[in-house]
């Protein structure tokens, strides 16, 4: 199998690796086969390191959880807050498709099989009670306060009409409110 398509790509810097950590989506699949992807594969986030943006180490599954036909786990973003990375992903499971948070102290901590098995699950359909689809996440801290900022993309296909903003003024509950 090999990388045939690469979605969102983020970075977020690893002091205890002093590196560049490079995540993305990609469906995994042989060239062969790309008519028929979503029967044959799923989506899983890949990561890679680089200290200049040039040059990359060989790309690694990094969250590897099928969850359908065609549905894996994609638009994962990561903030290091404390001594804990936390990290926001969309699960693509068709009855959820929501995005959930999670932490861990080690950044590139491999998750297989079981969404949430790796690192220690922190909240489950963040504002699923205001919106019914939620994708590509952004997670900022506030500039002038203890806040933090998350924006969810519901998508128009899913119901919606762009970005909803959320916030709290402590990431390790996971507690997020419009």
């Amino acid at each position: 199998m090999s990388i045939q398509t690469t979605w969102a790509p983020e970075a977020v810097w690893c002091d205890e690796a002093q590196t560049y950590a490079v995540y993305w989506a990609s469906n995994l699949y042989d060239k062969a086969a790309a008519d028929r992807r979503n029967a044959v594969s799923y989506n899983r986030m890949m990561i890679a390191t680089t200290n200049d943006f040039g040059t990359f180490s060989e790309p690694r599954v990094w969250i590897d959880v099928r969850r359908g036909p065609g549905y894996g786990t994609i638009d994962s973003t990561v903030v290091r807050h404390g001594d804990a990375y936390h990290r926001f992903t969309k699960d693509e499971q068709p009855e959820i498709m929501q995005v959930f948070q999670e932490r861990s102290p080690e950044l590139f901590r491999g998750t297989t099989d079981a969404a949430r098995s790796a690192w220690e699950p922190v909240a489950e359909r963040i504002g699923s009670d205001h919106v019914s689809h939620a994708e590509g996440p952004i997670v900022v801290p506030s500039l002038v306060d203890d806040r933090w900022f998350l924006l969810l993309d519901w998508p128009p296909y899913g119901g919606g009409e762009g970005y909803v903003l959320f916030e709290t003024d402590d990431l390790d509950p996971g507690r997020w409110t419009p």
